[in-house]
């Protein structure tokens, strides 16, 4: 094959060859040599020689007539290089010419051949295998052996680089096929995780394909906040990525930001999409802190809190391998401890050696230069990294040991190919660079293919952000008319509008929500609506009408969640009456919705509707209510539009209700069209006016804030029933008790006969010590004129952080200490006169803690000022997958608002756009008749952490745990020596008549006396508590201590099984240790407490289905020869393992041979019947 022949960079007209022919040894003739004369370069140290080859000019022996550029930090690209584009920037990566493609591959593949000794007829068939993807494409694509062997060969002629020794170990991982951001990011991770290989890093590359771009320099770098004084807070070099950063999206709340905070990655796995940021997960955020073997620096250094990253991943280079350029390859290596000294010391850089001079006490002016001062701190910190890595097992190599591995690879290079290119500058190390040998050796710098190239920032020629500098730059005249435009297009939209509302037609959307989602959804279906030309009236289900006669025909879609067993949320109650009323079908008792219609009458004949049920596939009633109501609206007449929606939260719940919207609104649109169309009447528009018509859209009428300075606020004196969310009783906290702790050491044991085996119940409970990591409270509130029955549940009306009620008021604009905060406002009218002031509505009405929804992430980007947070925040109200990557990490209203800090929202209109704070339910921990005028509840402290690494708090379990009560622990009044208040909750009872004891089901909060008797004592109780699920149990065994202590205490056999953590989480263990117990000749009240601990050391690790399957017997003998009644509480999860091992047990207890199928069978009749109760949570 001919060869190829190149102009040199360096030396004008200069033509090398792409091998050298001289050599005749194969080895030698591996990568383009210049063809010309040995010449020796010298070691002054060791006083050797050696002949080398090239390139050096003929006419001149030195470069005084050419221009070096070894000593930039970023190498300009080669002056033979076309002119780009954009006509005043020379970039290498421009697109190449088919012609130069085919060379270079050519060249390549020749080296591949040589060195890898293919065969002949395997070489030919390749180079043909090319042409004929040349002639088909104009480029060609390598494999994975020729892109391995071209990454390797461009480390080893990287001129800068000290470690090349190694070269041939690099791993290159091939991710060429990536084209998606997220998948990017998951390579990125797994590399990190190869290439740091448990401390013995590994060097390796990562290819993805030649368009993606790696906009982060290094995985690894530390954020340069620029301040306010022009100062930097972190590392000064990376202050242009840090805004990159931030403009994209990534933003810390100032008062979190440190100078140590690791930036996102951001990647761009295609030209054609717009770049994502991600954080690195908190195991791959790899740093070494550092110290020293000496006292005196190692405390300075320390008191400093220095520290670097443990592996450098240089991701901003480009590699050429046979003309194919590929942008996006991450390199890893190890460091040499002077790159983290040149990063702490630089002056440019973090420069500590000021700080750590004066923490020294050590003179570094220009007047103490002769002390060396500056010299010893810059050394010690180099020692400092080398003690601190191998301390930590993580590979690192010294300078001097470097620049050995580098004679030594420099040697065998020109033994084996003539010369190496080295880059003097760079190569010679930054301490003590005379006492190596790298200083006093010749060599000569040049380039060669495969290489390492520099290349642009991607930034810098990103188009969104040009044009946002350039509509920066527009000009006044530009501007007014602009605004003009804007003006005008208000005037045609509202022209319009005006005429469109006159012929609308109506359209009820109606919801039921117990969470808050539920009622979003229908504020987002509503303002759809609105848009597409329809009059949306937002209202609760129970406000509907449907009971009444002789209507017209009307439009209802209907959003609603599932409570209970099946049943209606708050606000869909009297609904779920009403219609159980009209079919006799009742969704809790029965799962099966065969039922028909007894009257034969339509009452819902006038009605066309769509129903979207929002749910949770984790419960057995999944979506319960909503699937009633689609079923009884057919058994009366109605007419069904749309399909039946169920959204699973467990399964993209918003994109299940996206389609559901864009469904039912095209059903709509072609049942019922509206009288205007936009598309229709809207003439054509610019781009601006077509901003400013979803602007005005997605805003709401909002009120406007006035404030009233001659009125007060109301204050009710007594309280009056009936209590609801609306309405709520308002209870002292009488205790705040943690449950947790050495208090509990109690030592129980009891026995059990059952019929077929005779079995000791381990009820015993010892070595309980406190948690420090989980908290669990018993909270106990004066009732007083309260009622409630055991099994009921309690609806707490939580109130915001105090921390956050102020984060939101000074990030509106307002100052913490204006009084119009504390005066009653215009706003009452939203919260319907439940609340007055700003401050009362922002801790009591609106939920701060939430993470905002799609619809109304669009309503407040019309808020933006900065035209890319617009942007940014409009792609996360599509609500697809980056929306689901930002809520994974929870970002509460304060914190939406600091990372996109160009939001200008007045304070009003944020209150009126974000959702209501919704109860938490609990299950009661006690009897009313047991504990007069007092209600327990039993409280898991909740604290979690996001994927990214951030801690959250639930909002009701943490408010909770910090009320304050009126009574210690020994129920005697709390003196202390400053005056406090008891905290006031506000809640309203839930009743739960699907889990009560036997005979209690039917019992109503509006009987004026409470039923006593016809309880039946004889009902044989299996129970099984998971964690903080034993909160219903104690309000039983409360309950019938009162009935057995009027009626006599009866041999019936309970059995409570207790699923916990350790055994620092049981709970009530006291309480448990009497009813256990046997006195004189009562029976015990609990016959025994079989508790089962998953988490106990790691050693039998077991859950509450193994200890069922120890006792099956007993369980088999309770269940079908004694008709106990079962009840579970605990997590959808385990009630749901729970079931299947009873069905399990039936199966193998059975003396018929049954099926698990039947047996499966038989626990959903007992379901039916009542005797299996469940109260789940999530």
């Amino acid at each position: 094959m001919e060869t190829n022949s190149e102009t040199c960079p360096f030396i004008s007209g200069q033509q090398f060859t792409a091998v050298d022919s001289t050599y005749k040894d194969d080895h030698n003739k591996l990568l383009w040599t210049p063809q010309i004369e040995p010449i020796e370069l010298r070691n002054y140290q060791t006083g050797e020689s050696i002949k080398v080859r090239g390139p050096i000019s003929e006419m001149y022996q030195d470069c005084r007539h050419h221009v070096c550029t070894s000593t930039l930090m970023s190498l300009p690209a080669h002056a033979d290089q076309n002119i780009s584009a954009s006509k005043n920037i020379t970039d290498e990566l421009e697109p190449k010419s088919p012609k130069y493609i085919q060379k270079e591959a050519y060249d390549f593949l020749s080296i591949y051949h040589d060195d890898k000794k293919t065969l002949e007829i395997e070489y030919k068939k390749r180079l043909e295998q090319v042409d004929m993807e040349f002639q088909q494409s104009g480029t060609y694509i390598q494999t994975t052996d020729e892109l391995e062997y071209g990454c390797q060969l461009a480390w080893r002629n990287a001129a800068r680089c000290i470690n090349r020794l190694f070269w041939r170990t690099l791993k290159v991982i091939d991710r060429r096929y990536v084209t998606t951001n997220d998948e990017m990011f998951k390579e990125i991770c797994d590399h990190i995780r190869v290439a740091y290989n448990n401390g013995t890093l590994q060097a390796s590359c990562l290819v993805m394909n030649p368009q993606a771009r790696l906009w982060s320099t290094q995985y690894l770098r530390y954020a340069g906040y620029e301040q306010s004084d022009g100062s930097i807070l972190g590392d000064p070099a990376n202050r242009e990525l840090t805004k990159v950063a931030m403009k994209l999206g990534w933003n810390k709340p100032e008062h979190e930001r440190t100078q140590w905070d690791l930036l996102p990655i951001i990647v761009q796995a295609d030209p054609s999409l717009a770049p994502s940021w991600y954080e690195l997960p908190q195991d791959l955020k790899l740093e070494i802190f550092l110290s020293h073997p000496d006292t005196k620096y190692d405390v300075a250094i320390k008191k400093l809190g220095l520290r670097w990253v443990i592996q450098p991943f240089v991701a901003d280079k480009a590699i050429e391998i046979g003309g194919i350029f590929y942008r996006s390859v991450p390199f890893s290596g190890w460091f040499m401890e002077t790159e983290i000294g040149r990063n702490l010391c630089d002056v440019q850089r973090r420069n500590i050696i000021p700080k750590l001079a004066a923490l020294l006490d050590l003179d570094i002016t220009t007047a103490a230069n002769s002390r060396l001062n500056i010299d010893r701190l810059y050394v010690e910190i180099n020692a400092a990294v080398l003690y601190s890595f191998e301390k930590a097992k993580i590979s690192i190599v010294d300078h001097h040991t470097a620049a050995a591995g580098f004679m030594k690879f420099m040697k065998q290079e020109i033994a084996q190919r003539g010369n190496t290119p080295a880059d003097w500058v760079w190569l010679v190390p930054p301490v003590s660079g005379g006492m190596s040998s790298l200083f006093h050796q010749e060599m000569f710098n040049y380039v060669l293919k495969p290489r390492i190239l520099d290349q642009r920032d991607p930034w810098t020629y990103y188009t969104p952000f040009l044009r946002y500098e350039e509509s920066r730059k527009m000009s006044a005249g530009n501007k007014n008319r602009r605004r003009w435009l804007i003006i005008r297009a208000a005037c045609v939209i509202i022209r319009f509008g005006l005429k469109a509302m006159k012929q609308r037609v109506s359209v009820h959307v109606l919801y039921a929500s117990a969470s808050g989602t539920a009622q979003s959804y229908a504020q987002q279906m509503t303002k759809k609506l609105m848009i597409t030309g329809y009059n949306a009236k937002l209202m609760e289900l129970d406000s509907y009408p449907f009971q009444q006669v002789n209507r017209s025909r009307s439009i209802v879609f209907i959003i609603t969640s599932t409570f209970g067993q099946g049943n209606a949320p708050e606000g869909g109650q009297k609904v779920e009456e009403w219609l159980q009323k009209q079919t006799n079908v009742d969704i809790g008792i029965s799962n099966s919705l065969s039922q028909t219609n007894p009257n034969g009458d339509h009452p819902l004949h006038w009605c066309s509707y769509a129903i979207c049920a929002i749910g949770s596939s984790a419960y057995p009633f999944f979506c319960g209510f909503g699937k009633l109501i689609d079923h009884t609206f057919q058994l009366l007449g109605a007419h069904r539009l749309a399909p039946l929606a169920t959204c699973d939260a467990l399964n993209h719940q918003y994109k299940t209700y996206n389609e559901w919207e864009e469904n039912t609104i095209m059903t709509l649109k072609a049942a019922y069209p509206h009288a205007c169309s936009p598309e229709k009447d809207a003439r054509s528009s610019s781009f601006v006016e077509q901003q400013v018509s979803l602007n005005t859209s997605i805003r709401p009428n909002f009120i406007r804030l006035t404030f009233d300075g001659n009125s007060t606020t109301a204050i009710q004196s007594k309280q009056t029933e009936p209590f609801t969310k609306d309405n709520p009783f308002k209870a002292v906290v009488l205790k705040n008790v943690e449950l947790t702790g050495t208090h509990n050491n109690i030592n129980i044991s009891s026995s059990l006969s059952t019929r077929k085996r005779k079995l000791l119940i381990p009820s015993h409970f010892t070595n309980l010590n406190t948690d420090d990591n989980r908290s669990v409270r018993l909270l106990v509130f004066d009732t007083t004129g309260l009622s409630y029955y055991p099994g009921d549940h309690v609806c707490i009306l939580p109130e915001n952080p105090l921390a956050n009620v102020n984060g939101i008021i000074l990030a509106c604009g307002w100052k913490l200490d204006n009084k119009l905060l504390n005066a009653p406002c215009s706003l009452a009218s939203y919260t319907h006169g439940k609340h007055q002031t700003i401050r009362q509505i922002l801790t009591h009405f609106v939920d701060l803690t939430t993470t905002l929804r799609p619809h109304t992430l669009n309503a407040i980007a019309t808020y933006a000022t900065d035209s890319n947070e617009q942007r940014q925040i409009l792609e996360l109200g599509k609500g697809g997958q980056i929306y689901t990557d930002w809520w994974e990490n929870a970002p509460t209203v304060k914190e939406t608002l600091h990372q996109f800090p160009s939001i200008r929202i007045p304070l009003e209109d944020l209150i009126q756009l974000l959702p209501q704070l919704q109860p938490r339910y609990y299950s009661i921990s006690s009897s009313d008749r047991f504990r007069p005028n007092q209600l327990h509840i039993t409280v898991s402290v909740v604290t979690y952490m996001t994927p990214h690494g951030i801690i959250r708090r639930g909002i009701c379990s943490n408010y909770l745990q910090q009320t304050t009560p009126k009574l210690s622990s020994n129920g005697q009044p709390i003196q202390a020596v400053w005056q406090r208040k008891p905290s006031l909750v506000r809640l309203f009872i839930s009743p739960n008549p699907h889990f009560r004891l036997p005979g209690q089901e039917h019992l109503s909060l509006s009987m004026t006396t409470k039923v006593v008797t016809d309880v039946p004592l004889n009902s044989p109780l299996l129970m099984f508590a998971i964690g903080s699920g034993i909160a219903p149990f104690r309000s039983f065994w409360q309950e019938l201590q009162l009935l057995e202590g009027s009626q006599g205490r009866f041999n019936i056999e309970r059995i409570l099984f207790m699923g916990y953590r350790t055994e620092n989480d049981f709970l009530y263990a006291e309480e448990l240790k009497a009813l256990t117990s046997k006195t004189g000749k009562t029976n015990k009240l609990i016959t025994a407490v079989i508790p089962v601990y998953s988490r106990e050391n790691g050693v039998n690790r077991r859950h509450v289905q193994d200890a069922m399957l120890d006792y099956e017997s007993m369980i088999y003998s309770l269940l079908t020869e004694k008709n106990a009644v079962v009840y579970m509480c605990g997590s959808t999860r385990a009630c749901q393992g729970i079931e299947s091992t009873l069905a399990s047990i039936i199966e193998s207890c059975s003396e018929n041979n049954l099926t698990l199928m039947q047996a499966n069978n038989i626990i959903q009749e007992y379901k039916a019947l009542g005797r299996i109760k469940q109260d789940m949570f999530g």
